[in-house]
């Protein structure tokens, strides 16, 4: 007999969180049916691996650290994650959780880790539910993305972009910051596609208060490749200025980055400046150093060396000498780039750097481009969103 979607569900679900390694490090308790369950009903922490602490005919032991300071060692069979209630282990072990038969406490446990109302997930594990089209898109995501079963990966659409206008060369345009409905579409899709290149590089940006929080290369990188075929895409340093100069956007404490400054091709990020370099040759020929490409023309590639960044078809590398000494300057004005005429007393301050690729972005009115950690970021940075095309 085929196996059911439900069914399948299911014992994914199960596998995801019943399988879970215990291992240094994992918040644990003790099950109900342990001969040592008397002993501690809090959760605590394993400090080492099983068999550091002991080995002998009754198995492989390891430490536990309770909150409230009490330690002793426990066998594997003694012990369960700290998410998974005890409840939840008895019922694998009666074989309800196999059968969809689940209680209340796993019911909500799962709901609330999955991010799907608890009467849908009921509804997905007892079968009572056959049609995935009848599943909200939200709650298709959010299966999605905890078991990464293709079947309910839900077709890329996005919501209406909320965003303010703003003039560059005479051109209306919309931007704003990533945020709301919207925003959470594109950092669901973020989250799915950054997998493909490096599972680290998937904390760079966070979902927190209806609004993504982060910047860094490699995230604005992959969000121009997800939104430009829909006519959006980062702010470039040009736009970023304007939506500054016109108020339409205050980055206050926040930042965002914008471009890559690619200066030498050594350290610091010498691998990743030679491939970039590699690229653009191959496309146009010869290079001026420094020069700024634009987060917008950039495409990542996956390389043996970790995701690099190379010039996209047709993609633009404009020459700034004006960045190449190492200084802190001031300006009131920029070039059709964006790139800063400096001069003194000026309201806006430039930090520059003289070797190896470095990052582009604007913290308040400061722009930065000395910057080479390419994936550092925190709560402070944000994604500017520019509509060019309707």
């Amino acid at each position: 007999m085929e196996k059911t979607w439900n069914k399948e569900l299911l014992e994914c679900i199960v596998k995801k969180v019943a399988g879970l390694e215990l291992k240094k490090g994992s918040q644990v308790r003790i099950r109900n049916n342990s001969e040592y369950s008397h002993q501690h009903k809090d959760v605590g922490v394993l400090v080492n691996n099983f068999g550091d602490s002991s080995f002998n005919e009754r198995g492989a032991w390891a430490r536990v650290r309770f909150e409230n300071g009490y330690e002793n060692d426990y066998r594997k069979q003694d012990l369960e994650h700290a998410d998974s209630p005890s409840l939840f282990s008895e019922e694998i072990a009666s074989g309800k959780i196999a059968s969809g038969n689940w209680s209340n406490e796993t019911i909500s446990l799962f709901s609330e880790k999955i991010g799907v109302p608890r009467s849908l997930l009921k509804k997905c594990i007892t079968g009572k539910l056959t049609d995935v089209g009848e599943i909200p898109v939200k709650s298709r995501r959010a299966l999605y993305l905890f078991t990464g079963m293709q079947l309910f990966k839900p077709a890329f659409t996005l919501p209406a972009f909320e965003g303010k206008n703003f003039f560059v060369n005479n051109k209306r345009l919309k931007a704003g910051m990533l945020q709301g409905e919207f925003g959470e579409v594109v950092f669901d899709e973020y989250r799915n596609r950054i997998r493909e290149y490096d599972k680290n590089l998937e904390k760079l940006l966070t979902f927190e208060d209806r609004q993504v929080c982060g910047s860094a290369p490699h995230a604005g990188v992959l969000i121009n490749m997800i939104l430009q075929p829909y006519g959006f895409g980062t702010a470039t340093l040009k736009e970023m200025w304007e939506l500054l100069e016109q108020k339409v956007i205050n980055l206050g404490n926040f930042f965002s980055d914008a471009a890559l400054v690619l200066r030498t091709q050594c350290d610091p990020n010498g691998k990743f400046s030679q491939y970039l370099v590699r690229h653009i040759k191959e496309q146009k020929g010869t290079i001026v150093y420094p020069s700024v490409i634009s987060l917008a023309d950039l495409e990542l590639d996956k390389t043996y060396f970790g995701t690099a960044f190379k010039l996209k078809e047709n993609g633009e590398v404009i020459p700034a000498t004006q960045l190449v000494a190492d200084c802190t300057k001031t300006f009131d004005r920029t070039d059709s780039n964006g790139l800063p005429f400096f001069s003194l007393r000026g309201r806006y301050y430039c930090s520059t750097e003289r070797f190896g690729l470095l990052r582009a972005y604007y913290s308040g009115r400061k722009l930065c481009t000395n910057v080479s950690n390419l994936t550092d970021t925190n709560v402070s940075g944000r994604i500017i969103i520019v509509q060019r095309t309707s």
